[in-house]
């Protein structure tokens, strides 16, 4: 497998290893951004097969502890529950991609820092299926609403709202229809 980077560095830049017929391997690369890059790509070739895959400097917040918490629909979505100085810390702990059945709305809070040196720069929140829709809110503030199942959500984060060095809520409300 032969690894190539624009914009980013790839190591190692080929990945030898053998297939049984029908049998699979993970290979393991490290791609890193110059400092003055927000994202790159990496170009992936073994085979006779070849994939793109873009790489963005960012936190990875599925590795973080999420909190949820449940809200009747009967009360409609109640924008206090994204308030970042809430008390969560009675709300149920989990780790994304947890799956449930609920009706209710799903309030999931993750808090996360946004390092100083990022200030100028663009940060999107890239989250991947959501099921079903959702409203989005940072630090407080709605940001962004999607509908749909198999929508991707990318919701710029406003400059004004993030706090560089320190530390940030972001809110995600869950509707499961």
């Amino acid at each position: 497998v032969r690894l190539a980077g624009e914009g980013v560095q790839v190591e190692p830049a080929e990945v030898r290893y053998a297939l049984a017929p029908r049998g699979w391997k993970i290979a393991v690369a490290r791609a890193s951004l110059a400092a003055d890059r927000s994202h790159g790509v990496v170009s992936i070739q073994g085979g006779g097969a070849s994939r793109r895959v873009e790489v963005r400097r960012g936190i990875d917040l599925a590795q973080s502890v999420w909190r949820r918490a449940y809200t009747p629909r009967s009360r409609g979505i109640q924008a206090a529950m994204a308030a970042p100085d809430l008390d969560d810390s009675d709300w149920l702990a989990f780790r994304p991609t947890a799956l449930w059945e609920e009706r209710d709305y799903a309030w999931c809070r993750v808090r996360f820092h946004v390092p100083e040196a990022w200030r100028g720069l663009p940060v999107h929140l890239l989250v991947g299926a959501i099921d079903d829709n959702d409203v989005t809110y940072l630090n407080g503030e709605q940001i962004g609403r999607t509908q749909g199942w198999d929508v991707p959500r990318r919701y710029l984060l406003p400059e004004r709202l993030l706090r560089y060095g320190a530390e940030n809520v972001l809110t995600i409300m869950v509707e499961n229809v």
